[in-house]
């Protein structure tokens, strides 16, 4: 397989409808309760986390 492709132009089947602005992303799906969570980085490099507040994540279900 590998020797089919590299070195070769591979066509985008995906590349109109990036451009068109058609295409969808993870972004754009929604469904009934879906949750949401959220990348945080440290406001300092190599801090020790000493504790995390989970009460809200814990009410929820499941």
């Amino acid at each position: 397989m590998s020797e089919q492709v590299v070195g070769k132009s591979v066509p985008r089947v995906d590349a109109r409808a990036k451009v068109t602005g058609e295409a969808k992303y993870p972004g754009d799906f929604s469904m009934p309760g879906m949750l949401h969570a959220k990348i945080l980085f440290a406001g300092r490099p190599h801090a020790r986390i000493l504790s995390i507040d989970t009460s809200e994540a814990e009410k929820l279900p499941g």
